[in-house]
């Protein structure tokens, strides 16, 4: 009986779906509980993302007050949250604390705002992840990191509340332009022409007041950029598609007299340049001479936010250096110079490292640096009546090391750029008076050997001179350029710490001579005697060699201990998101 009425119990169908639902109105109700604090979780994590944007945007104002920022934009809009700093704490009324109150705690935060100051590269060849660098100087971005307890609304008697961390990273585009080099008033025609000439791989024969106009003329460069890659039928690509072209001499200094804002006698002698190399197949990069990493993938024709100016007989000397070969240069130039006898010139200009040109469009912590120089000078002067008519040599190896200027700092108020700071370091440099060996004077890569040169010679007398001058310099100089000194594109010198005023004269008081009759060394009476013939002929001419060595360093942007910098422009945006 028993077992029958099991049977029919098993057997019944009446009441399944009550039973099914019975059993599984439980799991039902978990699963929409599970939902509904799924649902807000990914609610709270999006209010927390909106809020770390806006945060990151804050705080990217100004790198430097990024807590400050942080902490008052919290205030602001009402939110408790604690802000983490280098391992500091500061909680949401600015007390510095060293731990946390415990959660539910008078005075606890409901969240913690980590902030990083650093720098971001908008470059897309880098994972998203390395795009931004923690530094603490000539930062641009700023990363905020939140943490907050999730609510949950059913599951908080079954488990802790989830950790809704989310991630922001906001950057202003701060770009200056600027450049390094020399500026020169005025030059001595006749030996700019024999250097100008052998420069280019021709024979010039331009006046003063050509050069002069050069020098003083300032290139729109982005404008000729954009006049260039229309000429060499590259228009509508970008920056770096035009700067990594071939270009002939001619096309550049074209597009400078077409588009680089010169005035009318400026754009004449440019015309001239243009015409002397007009045959020549030399060619070279625009991106070995100008830096404008910062808008590389912009489209030709498009800007920064500033302007970009160079000296037009700075990009002449540039470009033509580039174009020669291993070595930016290698001449060998004689010339004559009235009153003072002959004068040789022997100059080598090293390759400068990449990514370091002398005028660039950038951000903080990019620099531009003048190339590294080896020069050979000799003055042979003519007879020297104090000295019985003997002729008198005098070798000058000038080394020079790169001269270079970092942008360290861009200022901006309310969107506008209030102040650019650039520090300057001239180039060490070494005046010797002896002579060189040749295969270490074109190795860049040892230190020529130089010994005492034989400064005159006649039958049976030698006088062996060596001196030697260095210029030194410890520290850099901080240039402040105003808002006012950019838009005049004013010209600020650095000098080294060990002056230098005059060549020779320094020269003079450090030389040393050697002299020996029929091959014996003479005592110290008879070498004084000399030596003081020697200085006196020097002294004579002081001026017409420093203005040839001068002048002759000039030619090339250099001058001995000293480093002329400008910034001709300079933006900055709005801070925004970045990934």
């Amino acid at each position: 009986m028993t077992s029958s009425i099991f049977r029919r119990f098993l057997r019944a169908k009446r009441g399944n779906i009550a039973v099914a639902a019975a059993l599984s109105a439980p799991l039902m109700v978990a699963g929409l509980a599970v939902s509904v604090d799924y649902s807000g979780l990914v609610k709270q994590r999006r209010s927390q993302q909106a809020t770390a944007d806006l945060a990151a945007i804050a705080a990217a104002a100004d790198p430097n007050q990024a807590r400050a920022l942080l902490q008052r934009y919290y205030a602001d809009n009402g939110l408790n949250y604690a802000v983490q700093q280098e391992g500091a704490l500061y909680l949401a009324d600015g007390r510095a604390v060293n731990t946390l109150p415990e959660t539910r705690q008078a005075g606890a935060p409901d969240c913690v705002a980590t902030v990083e100051v650093g720098h971001y590269a908008p470059d897309e060849t880098l994972p998203v992840s390395q795009r931004f660098q923690p530094v603490s100087s000539m930062a641009d971005a700023v990363r905020v990191k939140q943490s907050c307890k999730g609510h949950l609304y059913f599951a908080s008697a079954l488990m802790a509340e989830p950790d809704i961390n989310v991630t922001a990273t906001a950057a202003s585009k701060k770009l200056a332009s600027y450049w390094i080099g020399s500026r020169l008033a005025s030059y001595d025609g006749g030996l700019a022409n024999a250097i100008f000439g052998a420069l280019l791989g021709t024979t010039v024969s331009f006046n003063i007041a050509d050069y002069n106009s050069l020098a003083s003329a300032n290139v729109d460069v982005l404008a000729t950029v954009k006049e260039l890659a229309t000429n060499i039928n590259m228009k509508g690509l970008s920056y770096n598609d035009v700067l990594d072209a071939d270009v002939t001499l001619a096309q550049f200094y074209r597009a400078i007299r077409v588009a680089g804002n010169l005035n009318a006698s400026a754009q004449a002698s440019m015309r001239l340049f243009e015409i002397a190399v007009s045959h020549s197949n030399s060619t070279f990069k625009l991106s070995q001479i100008l830096n404008l990493a910062a808008i590389g993938k912009q489209k030709v024709g498009t800007g920064y936010g500033g302007t970009s100016t160079a000296d037009a007989l700075g990009l002449i000397r540039a470009s033509a250096a580039v174009s020669n070969g291993q070595h930016q240069v290698d001449l060998n130039v004689d010339y004559r110079v009235p009153g003072l006898g002959d004068v040789n010139f022997r100059l080598l200009i090293g390759e400068p490292p990449v990514g370091a040109q002398s005028v660039a469009i950038n951000s903080p912590g990019s620099l531009v640096r003048t190339a590294q120089i080896r020069t050979l000078v000799t003055f042979t002067l003519g007879s020297v009546p104090a000295m019985g008519g003997l002729k008198l040599r005098v070798p000058i190896y000038i080394e020079a090391a790169n001269s270079e200027a970092r942008l360290t700092d861009i200022q901006c108020k309310s969107g506008t750029v209030t102040s650019v700071k650039v520090q300057t370091f001239p180039g060490l440099a070494e005046l010797v008076v002896g002579d060189v060996d040749e295969n270490s004077f074109i190795n860049f890569g040892s230190k020529p050997r130089v010994v005492p040169a034989t400064m005159a010679s006649a039958p049976g007398v030698t006088i062996n001179g060596s001196a030697q001058v260095d210029i030194n310099n410890i520290s850099g100089t901080l240039m402040d350029f105003s808002r006012a000194d950019i838009d005049i594109s004013k010209i600020k010198r650095a000098s080294v710490t060990t002056p230098i005023t005059s060549y020779i004269t320094s020269i003079i008081k450090h030389l040393n001579l050697d002299v020996n009759i029929a091959g014996v060394s003479i005592g110290t009476q008879a070498v004084n005697m000399y030596r003081s013939q020697v200085a006196s002929t020097l002294s004579n001419l002081t001026l017409p060699m420093d203005r040839v060595l001068a002048t002759y360093m000039f030619i090339y942007g250099y001058k001995i201990g000293e480093a002329d910098v400008s910034v001709t422009g300079a933006s900055c945006s709005a801070p925004s998101l970045v990934l």
